[in-house]
């Protein structure tokens, strides 16, 4: 079952199965090492779902603003 990234709570782990976004979101994301396929952990979310969402990839943590995060879309890995 796939979900939005900002469902998923803090410690979960996930994998990026597809990124709804223009050539511009998906190259910055790329920057930040994030792209479809790659497995990362939710570090921390926003109270009130608006801040930024910081993941954990590769050994490094990056923060996602809450509207491009929204447009990630992830299968939980158990």
């Amino acid at each position: 079952m796939t979900i939005q990234l900002t469902e998923l709570i803090v410690g979960q782990q996930a994998r990026i199965v597809e990124i709804a976004g223009g050539h511009h979101m998906l190259a910055r994301l790329a920057r930040m090492g994030i792209h479809k396929g790659i497995k990362l952990s939710m570090v921390s979310t926003p109270i009130i779902r608006r801040g930024p969402v910081v993941v954990s990839v590769s050994g490094s943590q990056v923060a996602i603003g809450h509207g491009m995060a929204i447009k990630i879309m992830v299968e939980h890995l158990s």
